[in-house]
């Protein structure tokens, strides 16, 4: 015998497989026409041309989460004008008629924003760029693509982390950039330190050192918070101490220190 609630749900989930193919369809036909777009072809494929952001043939509430995410780009110190939430918004709206090639427009340039928009949230200028001093942690050649691989592999309602998760150095200065008044001296030192913190990995495991140069402080945090710091020597100007990102392996207790011979 069948019970009731399975005669019930199986017309519902044979709607939605059909309206995630039909999805699908449009999906492989746009991508296939447009050659610009081949990195996302690739990835579209390897899912079967199912999306990320449209479910029972209308777009999810994490795809508005996406829009209001880029939409508020500035709080990280970018332009939002160049993630076109403008036309997001209006081909969310016409998503939410729910004709087929009107979900797959929308899917598609709202992948394409939201990989855009991660790889410059995790690329620095050259100059504040950071050396990676192990290969565990040098991070992806293409961090757009990187994104992209992550949001797919993620279940549904965890996709957008993928795009938006820094590192807690860097989350924090946000936060102090946010609340700090525009084109105050705090928002623009704010500013300039996210922009070096931009590459480094989001995580940096339960316990890390953070060596401050501007203050010649260095600070342990476990668990998310500094619960030691210490005063250290850095470099001068005219020889600085580099920016580096690396693993620490070992400790010298009570090194010998001779003078050197130039002082």
């Amino acid at each position: 015998p069948v019970c009731a609630e399975t005669l019930r749900a199986e017309p519902v989930a044979s709607a939605q497989a059909d309206a995630a193919d039909v999805v699908s369809g449009d999906l492989r036909a746009l991508l296939a026409a447009d050659d610009t777009q081949a990195a996302l072809n690739d990835l579209y494929r390897t899912r079967a041309y199912q999306p990320l952001w449209i479910e029972a043939g209308a777009p999810t509430e994490e795809a508005a989460a996406a829009l209001r995410l880029l939409q508020a780009a500035g709080q990280d110190g970018l332009q939002a004008s160049a993630y076109h939430p403008e036309a997001l918004a209006a081909d969310l709206a016409a998503a939410r008629q729910g004709q087929p090639q009107a979900l797959a427009r929308f899917e598609i340039a709202l992948t394409r924003a939201l990989g855009d928009y991660a790889a410059d949230l995790r690329t620095t200028d050259v100059q504040a760029a950071p050396v990676f001093t192990d290969p565990d942690l040098q991070p992806p050649a293409d961090a757009r693509a990187a994104a992209w691989q992550a949001a797919a592999a993620a279940p549904a309602g965890a996709r957008l982390a993928a795009f938006s998760r820094m590192n807690p150095l860097y989350t924090s200065l946000k936060a102090a950039y946010v609340a700090a008044a525009p084109g105050s001296q705090t928002a623009k030192l704010a500013l300039a330190n996210m922009e070096r913190l931009r590459a480094v990995p989001a995580d940096l495991g339960q316990r890390f050192l953070l060596v401050d140069l501007a203050a010649q402080r260095l600070w342990m945090y476990e668990a998310g918070r500094p619960p030691q710091t210490m005063k250290v020597v850095v470099g001068r100007r005219s020889e600085a101490t580099p920016a580096m990102v690396g693993l620490v392996r070992s400790a010298v207790f009570h090194p010998s220190w001779d003078v050197p011979p130039d002082l």
